[in-house]
């Protein structure tokens, strides 16, 4: 396992309940506070509830698009919840091995 580094990519994604929109100006005080200890955000495309109606699809969709973007060095769940249990069996294991 590598370390993360100043200039690394850390991608968000929303594995069980989705952000809210009105939390938008919070969020990216989160995401400055991020960049300024040298790190870089990338949202994933569902983090929002505006994006979808909680789709499991998506959120899959997300979490996969993370671990295959070479970019990506540390994926971080936005939140915590239940309903992350509907994604596992939909991962792309192999994926996330190599």
């Amino acid at each position: 396992m590598k370390k993360i580094k100043q200039g690394d990519y850390v991608g968000v994604i929303s594995s069980s309940g989705l952000l809210k929109e009105k939390n938008k100006e919070e969020i990216a005080k989160s995401i400055e506070l991020v960049n300024k200890i040298g790190l870089k955000v990338k949202l994933g495309k569902y983090v929002y509830e505006s994006n979808v109606n909680n789709l499991i699809e998506n959120k899959i969709c997300d979490f996969n698009d993370m671990v295959t973007d070479k970019t990506i060095k540390m994926i971080v769940f936005s939140k915590g919840g239940n309903n992350v249990i509907d994604i596992l069996d939909n991962l792309d294991y192999k994926s996330i091995k190599s």
